[in-house]
């Protein structure tokens, strides 16, 4: 086959348009609390020995509910169940569950909800932390550890023991 020697032009052509921060910021923030909002709720329910263990509601206004009644519930509140790390443990004869509490898009805390066998109630313990959001956690026998920098970078420890942290 005999060629002309002649090659065809590809043209490229493209428009420039100027960047408006202001809107890359507003996409930004947005993608961030949907990201944060799609994490907190991958999984909403966990078994307990005594029944679900559920997030219910919207983000901000998140709802723990165990077997349909209200534990916990705040204006603040997206509640989640960590999905990096183990977050059921089974001490004596109760489940304890770690939650993870987002009071913002770059902080989360946590508390416990100690969930012993009927007919006694759950119990929540306070909200702590650093707003480490990947601490290390591991159980030792009858007390669960959790081990978290704070913004400085030191080091801090947090113990379940007994249904309290210290």
């Amino acid at each position: 086959m005999a060629t002309s020697g002649h090659k065809k032009a590809i043209k490229f052509s493209y428009t420039r348009k100027f960047i408006n921060f202001g809107n890359v910021m507003r996409i930004a923030i947005a993608l961030l609390i949907a990201l944060n909002s799609v994490n907190a709720y991958a999984q909403d329910s966990v078994k307990t020995r005594a029944g679900d263990l559920k997030i219910v509601g919207e983000m901000n206004a998140s709802k723990l509910k165990l077997n349909g009644k209200v534990i916990s519930s705040g204006e603040s509140a997206t509640y989640g169940f960590p999905e990096w790390t183990t977050f059921k443990f089974l001490i004596k004869d109760s489940d304890v569950i770690l939650v993870s509490d987002s009071v913002s898009a770059t902080c989360t805390n946590y508390f416990f909800v100690t969930i012993p066998m009927p007919p006694a109630k759950p119990m929540k313990t306070g909200t702590f932390g650093t707003c480490d959001d990947g601490p290390d956690v591991k159980q030792q026998g009858d007390t669960i550890i959790l081990r978290m920098n704070d913004s400085q970078g030191r080091r801090k420890v947090f113990k379940y023991i007994n249904g309290k942290v210290s």
